[in-house]
């Protein structure tokens, strides 16, 4: 395991470096104010996003890693990152999110606007209540403020049972398990094992019935 570990740490940490030439984008303003309308509208401000930016050489190991998927659609997808809408800041909406360089806060225009794609994906009322998400929001502002004081760092070994590190996914699914835990809920986040690691990555995020899709870069609204 220790020799696997030290295989997966090197190349996230080479494959994270690599950013291959690709033109850049612009996120559809039109898009992107009625996001922020419909965002308005939910009672507890968090939501998710998974994206995809093409030409990042970290896509490489990430889709590699789907590839085994035995669900054709996780095989199929692009989306590589996922963040966390958390709330609105002078009245626009900020995310924050597990990056190489650690937890990152900022606007969520900064956080999709050059993305490839982009998906937007609000909880489902059904399984996801609102005080599971006041109480999701609650520690993934706690996550950012402990990184803002003693810089938490990028989980590169992606090892989903350690809290002291995040990669992009882990910080949302660590987020949903304090939700349910502190309203006395069974956790209802599914793990799936790749590489025999326990994993939640970005496609489990995009295909999580947690979540209903609110915006799909490709699709529109919905």
């Amino acid at each position: 395991m220790f020799i696997v570990n030290w295989i997966v740490t090197l190349l996230s940490n080479t494959l994270g470096q690599w950013s291959f030439p690709y033109v850049e984008k612009k996120f559809n303003l039109n898009h992107y104010f009625k996001l922020e309308k419909e965002l308005a509208k939910l009672e507890v401000p968090f939501a998710i996003g998974v994206v995809t930016t093409y030409g990042h050489g970290s896509n490489l190991l990430i889709k590699g890693a789907q590839f085994i998927s035995k669900d054709k659609r996780k095989r199929k997808s692009n989306k590589t990152h996922a963040l966390a809408v958390i709330d609105t800041m002078n009245g626009k909406f900020r995310t924050v999110e597990a990056i190489g360089g650690g937890i990152q806060e900022v606007s969520l225009l900064s956080s999709i606007g050059n993305r490839d794609e982009v998906k937007i994906r609000i909880p489902n009322k059904g399984l996801v209540n609102d005080e599971v998400s006041k109480h999701a929001l609650e520690y993934i502002r706690q996550v950012a403020e402990r990184d803002f004081e003693q810089n938490i760092g990028y989980d590169l070994e992606h090892d989903l049972l350690d809290q002291k590190r995040y990669d992009c996914s882990e910080l949302i699914f660590h987020a949903l398990n304090h939700g349910f835990e502190m309203t006395g809920q069974k956790a209802l986040t599914k793990t799936v094992k790749r590489g025999g690691k326990v994993s939640w990555a970005p496609v489990e995020a995009e295909f999580s019935k947690l979540f209903v899709d609110l915006y799909d870069s490709k699709k529109g609204f919905i």
